[in-house]
């Protein structure tokens, strides 16, 4: 990844910049296209809500979009995994 790559999100065209092709191939590589994809839309939506979270971003992420990302991709995988260990040992408690 370039550390040069600054992620931004626009809040008045609610869109990504800055995610280029080699940050999009680390993160997918990393936690795959449906965390992936489905964080950065679920991620759009929700910023759509929160107009001050920029605010957030400079005090919490040191103005660095990317650990925030980061931060949710890692959620949505454990959240996932969750739900699969779940979903597993109740379909065997049925049996």
């Amino acid at each position: 990844m370039n550390r040069y790559n600054k992620v931004e999100f626009d809040f008045e065209l609610w869109s990504w910049h800055g995610i280029e092709k080699d940050i999009m191939n680390k993160w997918c590589k990393r936690f795959g296209e449906e965390i992936v994809s489905s964080t950065l839309n679920g991620l759009r939506e929700w910023l759509k809500n929160k107009p001050d979270f920029e605010e957030t971003i400079e005090k919490g992420y040191a103005d660095n979009w990317v650990y925030f990302i980061w931060d949710c991709f890692e959620r949505n995988e454990n959240y996932k995994k969750e739900r699969e260990y779940e979903k597993n040992n109740t379909t065997s408690r049925i049996n």
